[in-house]
């Protein structure tokens, strides 16, 4: 958390990147997970669900996160 990330160019600095393991397919479990790691950033950083984003946001040459980040959202976070 300390240091500039390398996940975005052009965005690394104070953001932090988050990287999900899979290939285009991930369960609920891992879903899960995302979303609790997120509310404590949330939490610790005074975001919203308005600050996540997928890194296909900021490059429209990326494909990742290869799962919609706004369904993620709504299934997921509580706002």
């Amino acid at each position: 958390m300390n240091e500039r990330g390398a996940h975005c160019k052009g965005h690394n600095t104070g953001s932090i990147g988050i990287c999900v393991l899979g290939l285009d397919v991930f369960n609920i479990v891992q879903m899960k997970s995302l979303a609790g790691l997120c509310t404590t950033l949330r939490a610790v950083y005074g975001l919203g669900n308005i600050d996540i984003v997928g890194h296909n946001k900021y490059n429209d040459k990326k494909l990742c996160p290869v799962f919609d980040v706004d369904r993620f959202i709504k299934d997921y976070m509580d706002e």
